[in-house]
């Protein structure tokens, strides 16, 4: 959620509006591909992220969110919004986990001897 002035400067809001939207549209864009096989209904609504997708999820059958960016206690004091999907919703609710980066496979066998490190050599050749 972007946070927004207590007072709107003349534009300001719908700069922030327009950049949300950009940031919505890149982030459904990367993860279903430019053109998604599934009928996606995208609303951009302005409020408290848990309180909104509880009230804009009436009717529908599917919601899926992020596991946010909180930490445990400020999960604990305030509540998940995922939580909060997962309680008040009629829907189903996924929660899709974090990408986390697959680690870098090396191409070198196993049974391979260890890489000797580089060894230093004098400026002027002696050993």
């Amino acid at each position: 959620m972007i946070p927004m002035p207590a007072v709107d400067l003349p534009g300001q809001l719908e700069a922030e509006q327009e950049a949300a939207r950009a940031e919505f549209d890149a982030a459904i864009a990367e993860a279903l591909g430019a053109e998604p096989a599934i009928e996606i209904e995208k609303r951009l609504v302005e409020g408290d992220a848990g309180d909104a997708l509880v009230s804009e999820s009436a009717g529908a059958d599917l919601v899926v969110v992020g596991p946010g960016g909180a930490s445990a206690g400020i999960r604990f004091l305030l509540g998940s919004v995922s939580h909060r999907l997962l309680t008040l919703t009629d829907c189903d609710t996924l929660i899709v986990p974090r990408v986390r980066r697959a680690p870098q496979l090396s191409t070198r066998s196993p049974f391979a001897p260890p890489a000797r490190p580089p060894v230093a050599q004098h400026p002027r050749g002696i050993a």
